[in-house]
């Protein structure tokens, strides 16, 4: 089967790691992404969740991403995203943690 990267947001990653399921996951895919405002921000630093998803940081199975670590084409192809899904999105279909990263 052909390995692939995925970018998850804070609902998908924190029930996978709620139910167990990761792990499974993991099987699907090389890497996990995830931004550096959903780690900080959605994710609570006290859960389970948490816990679980620090050790995949460690075991290089997840990646935050940073903003500025992109490249400047990356940064305008995610400006771009960001400007589209903030101005035809309703505010609670969309959060900010699925439309941005935090400027670090």
């Amino acid at each position: 089967m052909a390995r692939n990267k995925a970018i998850f947001d804070a609902d998908i990653l924190i029930h996978l790691c709620k139910t167990g399921s990761i792990e499974r996951i993991l099987q699907y895919f090389d890497q996990i992404f995830i931004s550096d405002y959903v780690f900080n921000v959605e994710i609570k630093a006290d859960s389970p969740e948490k816990i679980t998803i620090d050790k995949l940081i460690n075991k290089k199975n997840v990646t935050i991403l940073k903003r500025s670590n992109l490249t400047p084409v990356q940064k305008k192809f995610h400006d771009e995203a960001y400007c589209l899904l903030k101005k035809q999105t309703e505010v609670d279909l969309i959060n900010e943690g699925e439309r941005v990263f935090r400027n670090s």
